[in-house]
């Protein structure tokens, strides 16, 4: 087999260890997957397989994602992979995913050749006695987790300022300009059903930052210490701050107010109809409009 190059794998390779490998001959680069416990080989590298080599799908084998949304499969397939100078077979699972292929613990634990060992201190993965070339990369991300500072409680009907940890780095102590924008997480407005605003902070001007939570429920909801409520971006540039802060005309500044969603002055029974003219009906609906107010009071 040709020793594959650099040039071979031009590829946006997030966090990772991989293993340069094949998969019926196209090239590809395998990411080492301990969490999965299949070996999944994308779709768009199962197309790339000439026809004549490429297996026909059978079945189907259910997959959940990291955060346990389901995975889109095609079916699975008896491939034949290489891995550096080790050949092997496997049954593989076809699927939407963004690596080109996940090499699962029926591989790298359970096949044939038996347990593999990664050495990242070496940059290899020896399996079967046979020591495989490995790299890892690690990508900075803009985006930071946000986690709670400590347990907090977010009344009933009510707005709620959070002191929040935004996860830092070594060089984030010599950024003069650290301003992140925090938004909620999917995950988050989806388990908790709570609300926050995008909040625009500079992480090196405190501990904590804080952010505005709001809950329109009935019932409170507790928020505990170091749970994920939001993900940070950094922002580049900021045109402009609108206000440095609060309205200083405000005589106290409560942690926790109270949302009215409903005037307290009005219900539905007190709200006044304007009875409509008979001029004002179009011709074709005179008589649905008879119909539907006789024997009803103007406020019916």
């Amino acid at each position: 087999m040709p020793k594959l190059g650099h040039s071979d794998f031009d590829l946006k390779l997030g966090n990772g260890v991989y293993l340069r490998g094949s998969v019926e001959g196209v090239p590809i680069a395998f990411t080492a997957d301990t969490g999965s416990s299949r070996t999944i080989i994308a779709h768009s590298v199962y197309s790339q397989i000439p026809e004549c080599k490429r297996p026909v799908l059978k079945g189907s084998a259910p997959l959940m994602g990291a955060g346990g949304s389901p995975i889109s499969d095609w079916g699975t397939a008896r491939l034949n992979l290489c891995l550096g100078n080790v050949e092997l077979q496997c049954d593989a699972v076809i699927a939407e995913i963004e690596d080109q292929a996940l090499l699962g613990y029926d591989v790298l634990v359970g096949s044939e050749h038996g347990p593999a060992d990664l050495l990242l201190s070496k940059g290899v993965v020896i399996l079967g006695g046979v020591e495989i070339p490995c790299f890892k990369k690690a990508v900075e991300s803009r985006y930071r987790k946000v986690t709670v500072a400590e347990d907090v409680t977010v009344p009933a009907k009510s707005e709620d300022l959070v002191d929040v940890f935004v996860g830092r780095r070594k060089s984030d102590d010599d950024d003069s300009r650290a301003e992140y924008l925090i938004e909620a997480t999917d995950g988050f407005k989806d388990r908790c059903h709570l609300m926050m605003g995008a909040t625009l902070v500079d992480i090196n001007k405190a501990v904590t930052c804080k952010v505005r939570v709001l809950n329109p429920q009935a019932a409170d909801v507790a928020l505990k210490q170091d749970a994920e409520i939001a993900c940070a971006e950094r922002i580049d540039r900021v045109v402009s701050v609108l206000t440095e802060k609060e309205n200083e005309g405000e005589e106290s500044l409560a942690r926790v107010r109270r949302v009215q969603l409903r005037s307290p002055q009005s219900s539905p029974a007190d709200v006044m109809f304007l009875k409509a003219s008979e001029a004002d009906i179009p011709v074709h609906l005179t008589g649905l409009y008879t119909r539907s107010t006789l024997g009803k009071t103007d406020a019916e």
